[in-house]
């Protein structure tokens, strides 16, 4: 029998609000009734209310990039931090893995924080 409370979400890459964005626009969200996972160390159903503030919050300045103005409650922004602090994590280590002798620039941290929210929607969309 289906779990009838449990729900993880999609996501829909073709819908950037009918603007023109950067080459990766942020995703849109729905749900799907599924089991509950864990993402990142967190489970989906506590990563969705701060991901949904986020996707509501956000507008696209005119150089295509994405402004957030959000207030989390804290139960909102614990998870979201952990998982997006773990994936930042990750993309350092591959980073890491890709430095070769000369190299000297790293991505702004702005840019990798920018990466994990995505690389965190995408995983979340994929199950």
């Amino acid at each position: 029998m289906e779990n009838q409370g449990a729900r993880s979400w999609q996501v829909d890459r073709s819908r950037v609000g009918g603007r023109s964005g950067p080459s990766h626009p942020l995703p849109t969200v729905r749900c799907v009734r599924t089991a509950d996972t864990l993402i990142y160390g967190e489970r989906t159903l506590d990563l969705l209310p701060g991901l949904l503030k986020l996707r509501n919050g956000h507008t696209i300045a005119p150089d295509g990039s994405y402004r957030f103005d959000v207030r989390l409650e804290p139960s909102e922004a614990a998870p979201l931090r952990r998982a997006l602090m773990r994936i930042e994590a990750e993309l350092i280590c591959e980073e890491a893995d890709r430095i070769v002798e000369g190299s000297e620039e790293d991505p702004p941290p702005d840019v990798r924080r920018g990466e994990a929210l995505l690389r965190l929607v995408t995983v979340i969309g994929a199950r």
